[in-house]
């Protein structure tokens, strides 16, 4: 049976574990590997991102394997956070809209 996976912060709870789906934690610098390796497995056909996992390397990672991996990847929006994370938020928006990283200015 195929099975989907929540990757989230090292510092959130277990809200999708008490919902029944896998959830797997992770930083920053180890979510490429944990990519790989998950996409690797035959049994998880639907990835969940936690979108404060992001940059640009792992953005990259996770095109690539969108467009070559049969499953499903989805980036979960945030909680939202301080007005600094939501202009950082939409900044990214923009920059996977556009191609290009923009600087917000007031």
């Amino acid at each position: 049976m195929k099975e989907a996976v929540v990757i989230t912060p090292q510092e959130t709870g277990f809200g999708f574990r008490l919902a029944g789906i896998h959830q797997i934690s992770s930083s920053i610098n180890t979510l490429s590997s944990l990519l790989y390796k998950l996409v690797k497995e035959p049994k998880y056909i639907f990835l969940m991102i936690d979108e404060r996992l992001i940059d640009e390397d792992n953005e990259e990672i996770i095109k690539e394997l969108d467009e070559t991996w049969p499953g499903i990847i989805v980036v979960l929006p945030m909680p939202k956070k301080s007005k600094v994370s939501e202009e950082d938020y939409i900044s990214r928006i923009i920059s996977k809209a556009v191609g290009y990283h923009i600087r917000l200015r007031e």
